[in-house]
């Protein structure tokens, strides 16, 4: 694949702004090798076990059966639906704010890549990862929760 000039020079001279999804994040590992951050399917799959911890059976099996059809979209409504008054922030909050001192910093290697691109970068993530890729750590992330 070539470039155009003008995506070159944006390039060069870092007038670019990424939009940096969970794949970067999935990149992660811990010291031990292991996965950091489960994929979509296996987030939906805890999700479907928690349900089922909370005495919503009705909700897993419909999130487990939704992601069988792989509609991982409505697993995910159901998922959150199910996981109300505050189940779902600290179901999320338990699977992405990890203890970053256990990560390894050598699988860093693609979100500090794309921080070579920008001063700047867009993430949908909830995670902390673009944070702790940044040089010395000194990078201010914030995230924005629009609801449509």
């Amino acid at each position: 694949m070539s470039l155009t000039d003008s995506l070159k020079s944006a390039l060069s001279s870092k007038n670019i702004l990424p939009l940096v999804g969970a794949g970067v994040s999935m990149s992660i590992k811990y010291k031990n090798g292991k996965s950091v951050f489960p994929s979509w399917e296996g987030l939906l799959r805890d999700a479907a076990k928690k349900l089922k911890s909370e005495g919503e059976s009705d909700k897993a099996i419909l999130v487990e059966t939704f992601l069988k059809m792989h509609d991982y979209q409505k697993a995910a409504e159901y998922a959150y639906e199910g996981l109300k008054n505050g189940h779902w922030h600290s179901f999320i909050q338990e699977k992405f704010d990890v203890d970053l001192d256990s990560l390894d910093e050598k699988s860093a290697d693609l979100p500090k890549a794309i921080w070579k691109l920008s001063n700047q970068i867009i993430t949908l993530n909830y995670d902390r990862i673009l944070s702790w890729a940044y040089p010395n750590h000194q990078a201010q992330v914030s995230l924005s929760l629009i609801h449509i």
